[in-house]
């Protein structure tokens, strides 16, 4: 009898989570739908790295040299991600920002922060849709696979990653690392993602 007594609130408690379970899942997949609809809508403001901190320690060492270098390969890469969003990237408008902005996405002050095909600041650059969310890309850590990767990931304006069933990350890797993706493909996959997933809410 006592051991009936113990176990009745365990099993009491295992009965409230196998229900609160399914109403997880559909509260998830109502937040995917929701997302998926409004960017269809809206923009995506794509990240791109800086790196201000490393180049300003690397000159006050007197190590011109490297951070000359790293401005560099920054400004190669950072032109490789936008050259690949303007070729692949389909499904909704994307702006580009620098990562020392991040601060005012959050506020969502989006005045003057924005910047062209060639990295210069242009005030004229704003976006005109109300439905808008973040995409980083470069070593992003993945929750799902509790580590960092190379990839991209969509994010809401806090920078919080969107969640399954949403398509919201991309990773670099493949099983030959060799043969990991290049940046022009990742957008590609990630587009393609995003397209399938909003047809097959026939939305």
């Amino acid at each position: 009898m006592v051991q009936k007594i113990t176990s009745l609130p365990v099993f009491t408690i295992f009965l409230a989570l196998l229900l609160l379970v399914p109403t997880s899942c559909r509260k998830t997949r109502a937040q995917s739908e929701a997302a998926i609809k409004e960017l269809s809508k809206g923009c995506v403001l794509v990240r791109l790295r800086t790196s201000a901190l490393q180049i300003k320690i690397l000159r006050e060492a007197n190590n011109l040299v490297a951070a000359k270098k790293l401005e560099k390969d920054l400004e190669a890469r950072n032109i490789e991600i936008i050259a690949a969003f303007r070729d692949e990237f389909k499904f909704c408008t994307a702006y580009f920002f620098f990562s020392n902005n991040s601060d005012r996405i959050r506020q969502n002050k989006l005045d003057s922060i924005f910047v062209n095909d060639k990295l210069e600041i242009d005030p004229r650059i704003k976006p005109a849709q109300d439905h808008v969310f973040v995409v980083d890309v470069g070593n992003i850590h993945f929750q799902a696979f509790s580590g960092s990767s190379e990839g991209i990931i969509v994010m809401d304006t806090q920078f919080k990653p969107l969640e399954r069933p949403f398509p919201y990350y991309v990773r670099r890797s493949k099983p030959i690392p060799l043969l990991s993706k290049r940046m022009v493909e990742m957008v590609k996959e990630l587009n393609y993602n995003l397209n399938r997933y909003y047809r097959k809410l026939n939305l």
